[in-house]
């Protein structure tokens, strides 16, 4: 009895259904079903100390906003904030202004940014876009191939929340 050799073809389509099906049973399954109340998980952790905070007064002497970055797609404003002071910030909260190219107002809104930033470093923040519609861009950003209207920023500190110092 002879054999007849394996094409080329035949060995890599056996050598890929292999791979794919040893794969597959390594992915786990995702789901947004319920565990049975007889089912839940119990954590073991406990719960982190409970840290007090001061709201502190922000001015451009303790905090500095910059880098800030939006494309027309994008769901999210991104820019960096750096920490002035000697002490850890929790959050910082902020005005921000978004002004056409002749300087009007096109809105304006007040936002707290959770983001933890030692004394002297900087950090990014992320927050949500303005721009629900996306018919807007930064400036500074590549301009896009369809038509959109270019915008500027303006930051205004408002206050910091900061750890104190015996709980840091």
């Amino acid at each position: 009895m002879t054999r007849k050799p394996i094409s080329l073809l035949t060995a890599a389509t056996l050598a890929l259904t292999v791979t794919m099906a040893a794969g597959a049973q390594q992915r786990r399954q995702s789901t947004t079903r319920k565990l049975p109340a007889t089912a839940t998980r119990h954590s073991t952790r406990q719960a982190p100390p409970a840290v007090s905070r001061d709201t502190i007064a922000a001015d451009t002497s303790t905090v500095a906003f910059y880098g800030y970055e939006k494309t027309l797609r994008s769901s999210r404003e991104t820019f960096f904030v750096t920490n002035l002071t000697d002490r850890r910030i929790a959050a910082v909260t902020f005005t921000i202004e978004y002004l056409d190219s002749d300087g009007r107002q096109l809105h304006k809104r007040t936002e707290t940014a959770p983001v933890a930033i030692p004394p002297g470093e900087t950090r990014r923040a992320d927050i949500r876009s303005w721009d629900t519609q996306c018919t807007f861009y930064y400036h500074t950003s590549p301009p896009p191939r369809t038509s959109a209207i270019p915008y500027r920023v303006a930051i205004t500190p408002g206050a910091i929340i900061t750890e104190n110092a015996d709980d840091q």
